[in-house]
């Protein structure tokens, strides 16, 4: 859809216009409310929101429902991207001749493989004429985060129970053959607590599929490439690639 249309400068010839393109979604950000949810996932909770769009949930990991969550003077969007953020729910697009269709995903792996050409070349030498698609850079960064996240609640129902809930970060990961310490800078001292937890169940916060924040806890790696091809380029979203060395 058009969000904005401007017209610009002119000749004897021409008129210059501009059109800004956006997904459907976009509007989310012109609604705002303040609402409560109850007893409800936030796979459910996004349904309701974006009623009226076309979504398609790819979706298998497990959700319990919230018990109390609140929408507070924020637009739908906004609060969308606040849950999917918490639960590691992350979203993009597929588009048609005359239509869009949103992919929300939990899992990288599910995602197919590029079609076409899903092996590509990683080759240092830039420049000449070459048919294929080749990676001619790549950087890989990581940033210093938290490493310790403690949560605590309490039940009514369990007034003498302990329900911390800890996750620390990983010792290390593995990106490609090179093993990434991340347990760096004396991180291990670095904790978030936060009280309450809001545990979705009494015994959510010990469960290791409870509300122990995950994401707070990841180590922000990310990389960068920069790919040269003579022909057409069809890498999309949503879809796996292989870098051949």
């Amino acid at each position: 859809m058009v969000k904005r249309f401007s017209q610009g400068a002119r000749n004897e010839s021409f008129v210059h216009y501009r059109a800004e393109l956006v997904p459907q979604l976009w509007l989310l950000k012109k609604k705002f409310r303040s609402r409560i949810f109850q007893h409800i996932t936030v796979p459910d909770i996004l349904r309701q929101l974006f009623q009226g769009l076309d979504v398609k949930y790819e979706i298998s990991e497990t959700y319990y429902p919230r018990d109390y969550c609140v929408q507070y003077r924020e637009s739908d969007f906004n609060f969308a991207s606040r849950l999917m953020e918490d639960e590691g729910i992350y979203y993009f697009f597929q588009y048609g001749e005359e239509s869009h269709q949103m992919i929300l995903s939990d899992a990288p792996t599910q995602h197919p493989d590029l079609s076409g050409q899903s092996n590509v070349i990683y080759d240092e030498v830039s420049g000449g004429v070459r048919n294929d698609m080749r990676i001619t850079a790549w950087e890989k960064s990581q940033q210093l985060g938290s490493g310790i996240c403690t949560l605590w609640d309490h039940s009514f129902e369990l007034p003498n129970k302990n329900l911390e809930a800890k996750r620390k970060t990983l010792d290390s990961v593995v990106v490609g053959e090179v093993t990434h310490k991340l347990n760096v800078g004396g991180n291990d001292k670095l904790e978030i607590y936060d009280y309450p937890g809001g545990y979705a169940q009494r015994f959510d916060g010990i469960d290791h599929n409870g509300a122990a924040r995950p994401q707070d806890l990841q180590q922000k790696r990310t990389a960068k490439g920069l790919m040269n091809s003579t022909g057409r380029c069809h890498l999309w979203m949503g879809t796996l690639l292989a870098a051949l060395y």
